[in-house]
């Protein structure tokens, strides 16, 4: 073959192959990764490899992605604690990364007698109370702030007893002595509103962010503000101002009486002022399922 025609035809070669591995790698481009290898004849050739589909893993014991997303309350989490609110159990559920939602039952009960100005009395504590808080973790480590609710709070201390005759008690500051033949009794309790807005901040996440830690023990300090407690006290007998039955009278058509009753009321109201706002300091133990 001459020597001209010899390079029309390698020219013509080169145009072809050169548009032939455009489209190759416009069609394989479109679809995967392209790799290119040489063949002896000096001829491109190109080759479509699958790349490998990178998948997340999330490392034992190490918080999951930010990413990754979570139906909510899909990872909950039951647990027991102890608060001045009495024994507690309770669950929790995790809503979105930084923020559960807590349910918990408190209850307790004690019963005791004694001695008190002169009066021979029983008395009984009695609480039970629901609560429900929001936890919110802002720096998406253990430490929370809780604002939450305290309802159905039927905590109560209640007490009856009596004074035996000729003995002397106090009322409101004021000596008095039971009648020997109508000698006093009554009855008295303390209660709190049954519902009321509380407030916690605490350390321990009920649902743990890590994947494979099921075991957790929160702890949290706060307060529920229940308002000023109601105090009542209810007497009936006979009353005297001076041993030996000596100018008696009956406890509830005396005025006076009545009065000091009320005083004493009052007196009481005043030294629960500061459980307006009721302590919280709860610990426990909590595990995730």
């Amino acid at each position: 073959m001459p020597t001209y025609m010899r390079a029309v035809f390698i020219s013509a070669l080169c145009i072809a192959g050169a548009t032939g591995v455009d489209a190759q790698i416009n069609t394989a481009s479109a679809s995967s990764p392209i790799f290119m290898s040489s063949s002896r004849d000096g001829l491109a050739s190109f080759d479509a490899v699958e790349a490998p589909t990178p998948s997340a893993a999330i490392t034992r014991g190490q918080p999951a992605p930010s990413g990754s997303w979570e139906s909510p309350l899909s990872r909950v989490a039951i647990g027991g604690y102890t608060s001045p609110l009495g024994v507690g159990v309770g669950i929790a559920g995790r809503v979105i990364r930084p923020i559960n939602v807590r349910l918990g039952m408190n209850f307790f009960s004690y019963s005791l007698t004694g001695t008190d100005d002169g009066a021979d009395y029983s008395g009984h504590l009695h609480f039970r109370s629901l609560q429900a808080s929001v936890d919110w973790f802002p720096f998406h480590g253990t430490f929370h702030l809780s604002p939450g609710f305290l309802f159905n709070n039927q905590n109560r201390v209640s007490a009856q007893g009596g004074i035996a005759g000729g003995e002397s008690f106090t009322l409101n500051d004021v000596n008095y002595y039971s009648s020997t033949f109508d000698p006093v009794a009554g009855k008295g309790s303390v209660h709190f509103k049954t519902a009321a807005p509380m407030f916690t901040l605490g350390w321990g996440n009920w649902v743990s962010r890590r994947e494979h830690k099921h075991l957790s023990f929160p702890f949290e300090v706060g307060f529920a503000h229940t308002g000023d407690a109601t105090v009542s006290l209810n007497l009936h007998g006979t009353v005297c101002n001076a041993p030996d039955d000596m100018n008696c009278g009956q406890i509830a058509t005396d005025p006076s009486v009545q009065a000091n009753i009320t005083g004493q009321i009052q007196k009481l109201q005043k030294d629960l002022q500061w459980i307006r706002y009721y302590p919280i300091l709860s610990t426990g133990v909590a595990y995730k399922f």
